[in-house]
Formats: structure tokens, C-alpha cells, sequence
């Protein structure tokens, strides 16, 4: 967050401001970040509250980890390549998961369950490409041999995807993430991918 008038202060200079003489956190984290922490630290502080209160009331556990995770934006490809899929971001998503996969030391063999964005049915079959579970141009094939569901290599989007949630914006990262942590819990139900370990997520947009 950053003031972008040139006329007067910013509505949130002062907080900001007030922020930056009481919280003490890494540099590099957002101001929401900075401010919210810092408010639950000052409780901790003054109130005696305890870190895994919540976890604790809620049931929550920390037995899921992240072990990659990667952000992109358009590559010199998007565009010179004139060539649509590269337009609407194959090679992001393409650099993306490379990334992700080697921080986690995996590659696509070892996945068990994806949630990816699929927008439109050829955005999916893309992304198919793109993560690298298959060939570019063999995305097709993939889903014919029925490796994109229950009984093939990979289960793709057993939360319903967005034709089961519709398209609230922010909220479907977030409930793709729910999916994959409730996989990862074994307490999917009838969604649940038997010994599922490894999963991953993807917005392609």
C-alpha cells in the first residue's frame, strides 16, 4: 500500500507512520502484513495471549507444509513469440511449476492431486502442458487415456472445479488450497485420493 496523491497525505500515512515506530518485523513484508501481526503481537504482549491458542481451540494443525512455491509474470515469450498460447500465460505457468518443483525437490511423477484454475476447458488442457505432466501438444491425449482423474497418473480439481464453486476471484485460490489441505489431512471424503503426499496448485491467468 502507498499513497498515490501528490496533493495531500495519504489516508494511511498516519497509520503507516505509527506502524513503522511500533512494530519491529522483517523488512519486506506488506504493510497488512506488518500491521495485523503487529496488533497480534501487542495483544500477545499485553494480554498474555499465546501463539497456538487459536490452532488449539480450533483443531487446527501445522502438519502441512509448503515446500515450493513460485510467482511469474510475462516472459519476453508472452509476446514475441506471436503465438496465443504464450499470450495468455503458458510460460509463466511453464516457469512457475520448474521453480516450485525444484525448491520441493519433486517433479511431476511424484503428484499426486492437482487444483488448477480451469477457467475454460482449454485453459486446463494448457496447464496440463505447461505443469509438464505431459508433452506440449499431447494434453489431449492425456485426458483420453484418463490420466486427468481418479484411476489415472494425476486427480485434477476433485473439488469440482470452478463449474462446482463458480468464479468468486480471490476465493477460488483459496478453496483450491482447502481442497489440497484437506487431501493432505485424509479428510476429503469421498474426494479423498488414497495416500495422497504430494499435491499442487496453480492460477493460470
Amino acid at each position: 500500500m502507498k499513497s498515490v496523491w501528490t496533493d495531500h497525505a495519504s489516508a494511511l500515512k498516519r497509520a503507516l507512520d505509527m506502524t513503522d515506530q511500533l512494530v519491529r518485523l522483517p523488512e519486506g513484508l506488506s504493510n497488512a502484513i506488518r500491521q495485523f501481526a503487529g496488533a497480534g503481537m501487542a495483544h500477545m504482549k499485553k494480554y498474555g495471549t499465546k501463539l497456538e491458542t487459536f490452532a488449539k481451540k480450533r483443531g487446527l494443525r501445522t502438519n502441512v507444509t509448503i515446500g515450493g512455491q513460485a510467482l511469474t509474470t510475462d516472459l519476453p515469450s508472452t509476446y514475441d513469440a506471436r503465438d496465443m498460447i504464450r499470450v495468455v500465460g503458458f510460460d509463466m505457468t511453464q516457469s512457475a511449476a520448474k521453480s516450485a518443483y525444484e525448491q520441493a525437490g519433486i517433479g511431476p511423477e511424484d503428484i499426486d492431486v492437482i487444483e488448477l484454475h480451469d477457467c475454460f476447458a482449454q485453459n486446463e488442457l494448457l496447464t496440463y502442458e505447461a505443469l509438464g505432466l505431459c508433452d506440449e501438444g499431447a494434453g489431449e491425449k492425456l485426458v483420453n487415456d484418463g490420466h486427468n482423474t481418479y484411476g489415472g497418473k494425476w486427480v485434477v480439481n476433485p473439488s469440482g472445479g470452478l463449474l462446482s464453486k463458480g468464479h468468486p476471484l480471490g476465493a477460488t485460490g483459496l478453496a483450491q488450497c482447502y481442497e489440497l489441505t484437506q487431501q493432505l489431512r485424509g479428510e476429503a471424503g469421498k474426494r479423498q485420493i488414497a495416500g495422497a503426499c504430494v499435491v499442487t496448485v496453480y492460477q493460470f491467468n
